[in-house]
């Protein structure tokens, strides 16, 4: 939804930049499905989507052609999204609060989350 946000007025969305630009590698999140280690899932707090300024580059093509054809994807109404621009993330790492990275800060341990 970029950071506009998704309210329920929104018209289109507005995606994030630099993100949606082909020139860069954008990270997203994943967190794990259920609260043990396993299979993984979208990260609900991260981001993603189509780019409403860069084409969909030809590397592309295949990939986000076979995710827009998967009705899992549950993509929203058509014409809240530009279809035919670059899709991001490129790369997703696990970034969730399910089980959070444990760092060293301040004299404490604490777990983190992102990408």
């Amino acid at each position: 939804c970029g950071r506009e946000g998704c309210g329920l007025l929104r018209i289109r969305f507005h995606p994030d930049f630099p993100a949606a630009s082909p020139y860069i590698t954008a990270v997203g999140g994943t967190d794990f499905a259920t609260d043990a280690i396993g299979p993984e899932q979208a990260w609900k707090q991260g981001g993603g989507g189509f780019s409403n300024t860069f084409a969909a580059p030809a590397y592309q093509a295949a990939a986000v052609a076979a995710y827009k054809a998967n009705p899992r994807a549950r993509l929203p109404p058509q014409y809240m999204w530009n279809a035919t621009g670059r899709g991001y993330p490129d790369v997703a790492a696990l970034g969730g609060l399910k089980a959070p990275y444990c760092v060293y800060s301040g004299g404490l341990f604490q777990g983190v989350a992102g990408t």
